[in-house]
């Protein structure tokens, strides 16, 4: 994704769960345009860091984890007819279920990225 406009800071610190209460997190929400979608959450270094949603132009919504511009924890993505709930480490997927019309697949993936 390639930056479309200037990112833009809000005044409203992310809140956590009362599960995750003890998080010292006090970053931020920012919102940053790219040219396919729009991210809110957390931005360190311009990059995305932390919890965040993106909203891509063709109807797909992320709930996403981020760890210094790559995902990483538990993201979701929502699209139309489909579900697809992965882990992340670092960047590639070590777990996913993925749920499309009454259909379910459970995948794992070893440390070289195989099923």
């Amino acid at each position: 994704m390639t930056l479309k406009s200037a990112t833009k800071k809000t005044n409203t610190p992310i809140k956590y769960s009362p599960a995750h209460s003890n998080n010292t997190n006090t970053s931020s929400l920012y919102f940053c345009h790219y040219k396919n979608c729009m991210y809110m959450g957390g931005i360190n270094s311009f990059k995305k860091d932390g919890k965040g949603i993106l909203i891509h132009d063709c109807g797909l919504s992320v709930v996403t984890n981020y760890l210094n511009d790559v995902m990483h924890g538990h993201n979701i993505f929502f699209s139309q007819h489909c579900l697809l709930s992965a882990e992340y480490v670092k960047g590639k997927i070590a777990e996913a279920v993925y749920r499309t019309d009454g259909y379910m697949a459970h995948l794992c993936y070893n440390s070289e990225g195989e099923l």
